[in-house]
């Protein structure tokens, strides 16, 4: 697809904010404009969104900046999700009933009473008759949604920080089982072929320590970040994918790969 209109990647994180405005065009993605918005008065948590007033004044007015005819995805904590597999259903059943089936089937495996959940599914890419299932908490997500529809920001999808990720990987073809990786100082953000997630770096510290868990070797392992170090890791640039860019570009480009995964994603319809 070849468009004129902006996409556009809000990455909210515990101490900044992440935006990148991309288009298509013939030669591939062309980046149009990068922001990065101090958050006041952040927290150490990583997991937990940013308050709704701290939000609402670094966006203040950052809609008037952005083209009329735009379409606009937002990260979610990954650490704020659940994840369950579940089997397809027998037989076929329409997108209403299909939803009802994973929501149900995803609830039972929680064996709690939870409060209310959005549901995301989809089917297990190579792997049939499996579909995975992602659940974010209602009131965290509408609150997330009243915050940016009061600053004139109204998102076409909200996506898991970590699921991001996935847009980079038709990127590492070269690596056989590719594990992207960006790190923060409280968090592994990772993403492979077929999952997605969180560490924490207070339980998982080093890289050795993610691979275990992830059960790869270091080889498989690329780390979002555009300056080269002496550390014997691979390195991917997100920024990478532009076709064209726009300098000046910012000095920490990795902080931004998770707004560019967003960016580069797909929107239904």
């Amino acid at each position: 697809m070849i468009t004129g209109n902006w996409q556009i990647g809000l990455d909210i994180q515990s101490d900044n904010i992440f935006a990148v405005g991309v288009v298509r065009c013939r030669q591939g993605w062309q980046l149009r404009r990068w922001w990065q918005i101090p958050l006041v008065g952040c927290g150490a948590d990583a997991q937990s969104l940013a308050p709704a007033e701290r939000l609402r004044r670094g966006l203040a007015g950052w809609h008037k900046l952005l083209p009329y005819r735009h379409r606009l995805r937002v990260s979610f904590p990954a650490g704020r999700t659940l994840q369950r597999q579940v089997a397809a259903p027998p037989r076929s059943l329409n997108e209403a009933q299909l939803g009802g089936y994973v929501a149900q089937s995803a609830i039972q495996q929680l064996q709690i009473v939870a409060e209310p959940l959005y549901w995301d599914y989809a089917p297990r890419v190579g792997e049939v008759g499996v579909i995975d299932v992602t659940g974010g908490r209602k009131s965290e997500i509408t609150s997330l949604q009243n915050t940016l529809s009061s600053l004139h920001l109204r998102p076409e999808a909200m996506v898991p920080d970590a699921c991001a990720l996935q847009s980079f990987l038709p990127w590492l073809a070269q690596s056989p089982a590719p594990w992207l990786v960006y790190a923060t100082a409280h968090q592994w953000l990772w993403a492979g072929a077929e999952r997605w997630g969180m560490y924490e770096r207070q339980h998982c510290p080093t890289l050795a320590d993610l691979c275990q868990r992830l059960g790869c070797s270091d080889g498989d392992i690329w780390l979002c970040d555009r300056e080269p170090t002496a550390a014997a890791v691979n390195r991917f640039d997100p920024w990478c994918v532009f076709a064209q860019l726009q300098p000046p570009l910012p000095t920490r480009g990795g902080d931004f790969a998770v707004a560019i995964g967003l960016a580069i994603g797909s929107i239904a319809g």
